[in-house]
């Protein structure tokens, strides 16, 4: 699926529709997305990096409750280069936080021009999955552990940084600065961080800031990320 947007543009705005599955009528999605945070995020698979991270989207049911838009309207800045981006757009809310499903891979051009097949035609590399899971466990301290995997062995060394926020109740947010690695031929890395503080100040509530992918030498794969939070009180 292409979307296309011409240099220092702001319209037209990036919209998929997101058919509901579930048996909610248009009372109780429309109460859902009101409670739900989604963002969208872009990223290069040529340089390995995100060119935007969980920028706000907005959400708009179906007047008959099939299923709801989103949208996202870009800003000057965020279309002043030219480039092919995979787009994704995350769901948070009661229910969990998971990335919306579409039917094929998303990308977004800004170009010049509408009819720029050479960027368009691009090959595409294999797409290697890294997740990033936190556990957050709560007993006599808070305990933090991070798994970062790969759905593929990496063929070079691979590092993910991102500075991780556990929000807290009447006292100040545990954050983490990391830098995880994958050494070449692995799938996975675990790291762990404890803290001592108030158990019952967590609001199960966290946040991924500052992250990047740094790819070492050169690599077959193009690498997107997905994370996963879970809390253990």
């Amino acid at each position: 699926m292409e979307f296309f947007i011409r240099k220092n543009s702001t319209l037209p705005k990036l919209q998929i529709e997101v058919i509901n599955e579930s048996r909610f009528g248009y009372n109780q999605l429309d109460e859902l997305l009101s409670a739900s945070t989604i963002t969208l995020s872009l990223f290069d698979p040529e340089k390995e990096v995100y060119k935007l991270v969980n920028r706000p989207a907005t959400a708009q049911a179906n007047d008959d409750g099939s299923g709801f838009y989103i949208s996202y309207q870009f800003t000057q800045k965020e279309t002043s280069k030219l480039g092919r981006y995979l787009a994704t757009f995350k769901i948070v809310n009661s229910r969990g936080e998971y990335e919306v499903p579409v039917n094929d891979d998303l990308y977004v051009t800004i170009t010049e021009s509408f009819a720029d097949s050479e960027m368009c035609c691009k090959s595409r590399k294999t797409i290697n999955l890294l997740t990033l899971s936190i556990v957050v466990t709560c007993g006599n301290i808070i305990e933090i552990n991070y798994t970062l995997s790969s759905s593929l062995p990496v063929d070079t060394q691979v590092d993910l940084l991102f500075d991780s926020y556990i929000y807290l109740e009447n006292m100040s947010d545990i954050v983490d600065q990391l830098m995880m690695t994958l050494n070449k031929g692995e799938t996975s890395t675990s790291y762990v961080t404890r803290h001592n503080r108030s158990c019952s100040e967590i609001k199960s509530t966290s946040a991924i800031r500052e992250l990047s992918i740094d790819v070492k030498g050169q690599s077959k794969y193009s690498y997107r990320y997905n994370n996963n939070i879970v809390f253990s009180i």
